[in-house]
């Protein structure tokens, strides 16, 4: 696999990505190890601000007091993410609810999206992540380019089965349908 790494100390980590509940209802913000007064109220937000990019981006927070080699373990886990998606890994000190790092994980063509909101969360804080949120519809769009999806054709396997084996297929077809 691309995204594997024999020396994973999360290896233990459920977390079950984009999980639908109460019918339509999906996470996009996640809090790992760490408490924020108005949870439910982020992702409801995230979700309205999921419905309103122009580019077809869909951005999922992920919130941890974990160190940094946490967001790798969490590009595993989640099997390198989808195309659309702009996956924003952050890292909070407890002490002072600073940001300790930005992670920013997509496939877009342009990494500008990746850049600018890592350099602009790198300058915010955890208690301001409601405004943040406003802002990050507007970096999203101005920068994400949805990768075209013919790149990845490689990746399907296609395993083309040798003309000896397709005349045998055909012979037992035809010796079985009669016996049938």
């Amino acid at each position: 696999s691309l995204f594997k790494y024999k020396d994973d100390k999360y290896a233990e980590l459920k977390v079950k990505r984009n999980k639908i509940y109460d019918y339509y209802q999906i996470d996009q913000v996640y809090l790992d190890g760490v408490y924020h007064p108005s949870a439910k109220n982020l992702n409801k937000k995230m979700q309205i601000i999921n419905s309103k990019f122009k580019s077809g981006a869909n951005v999922t927070l992920f919130i941890t007091d974990k160190p940094e080699d946490f967001a790798n373990s969490l590009q595993v886990k989640w099997k390198g993410f989808k195309i659309n998606d702009v996956v924003v890994v952050l890292g909070v000190d407890k002490t002072t609810k600073k940001y300790q790092y930005v992670n920013v994980f997509s496939w877009s063509e342009s990494s500008m999206v990746e850049v600018e909101l890592r350099d602009y969360l790198l300058n915010s804080d955890f208690n301001k992540i409601e405004t943040d949120m406003d802002n990050i519809v507007d970096i999203v769009d101005s920068n994400f380019k949805e990768a075209d999806p013919n790149k990845f054709k490689y990746l399907k396997s296609q395993i083309e089965l040798p003309m000896f084996s397709i005349v045998i297929l055909i012979m037992f077809q035809l010796i079985i349908t009669p016996i049938v």
